[in-house]
């Protein structure tokens, strides 16, 4: 799936978005949002670093933990690696 059909790039980038605001999408994000984000983000992203990267880090996981194999598995087909 195109990046751009899961959510509008603005949010990925993070746009003019404070730590409090990017923090605040990842908690209502979806599994398949972060793990968008954890493939496309480029190295250094301010998504993926600081106190940021460690909400991100820790909230993946979470999601993560409550899904079954089946379920990952379609949610990585569905964002692809393209």
């Amino acid at each position: 799936m195109p990046l751009l059909q899961v959510m509008p790039f603005i949010m990925i980038r993070g746009g003019n978005m404070t730590e409090n605001e990017m923090k605040a999408f990842i908690d209502t994000a979806s599994y398949e949002q972060l793990l968008q984000m954890n493939r496309f983000e480029p190295l250094g992203s301010k998504w993926m670093c600081g106190e940021v990267g460690q909400h991100f880090a820790h909230r993946f996981a979470e999601l993560k933990s409550t899904m079954t194999d089946g379920e990952l598995v379609g949610a990585s087909k569905a964002v692809g690696w393209d």
